[in-house]
């Protein structure tokens, strides 16, 4: 039969044990929830690095197509280029920018012409080795 003295020890060592085993659960969580914590801001920290990089990139290319066709546009606006001209301009934009897709230069109504109301002349990029001009 137990005593009384080792009904305690044994009622004091599960006391102990349940202690033990709620601080080891306390622990992991705090751990796991630390653990997240980490991971979600190191995610988040590199999701906005990335986004921040694309932008930049995609501002780069698209200031030096701004550059590039304000040029263009400025030099048709003073008279300066014929429609040769702005056809071999529109192909040297495209050779020099990889991810145009093509060029168009449209005039204000009746300015290419008296008789034309609209005029525009996209210029597409390469196809087999041609570039492709289509009247709008």
């Amino acid at each position: 039969m137990i005593t009384d003295r080792w009904k305690k020890v044994i009622s004091i060592g599960l006391v102990l044990a349940f202690l033990v085993v709620v601080g080891l659960a306390l622990s992991f969580a705090l751990e796991y929830y630390r653990y997240r914590y980490d991971i979600t801001f190191k995610t988040q920290q590199q999701l906005v690095d990335l986004t921040k990089n694309a932008a930049s990139s995609i501002d780069l290319l698209l200031r030096d197509a701004v550059i590039a066709t304000d040029s263009l546009a400025q030099d048709i606006s003073n008279g300066r280029l014929n429609q040769k001209e702005v056809d071999q301009r529109s192909r040297e934009l495209i050779a020099a920018n990889g991810l145009f897709y093509g060029v168009c230069v449209a005039y204000k109504p009746y300015a290419f012409s008296p008789d034309a109301r609209l005029y525009a002349r996209p210029v597409l990029g390469q196809e087999t080795g041609q570039h492709r001009y289509h009247q709008a």
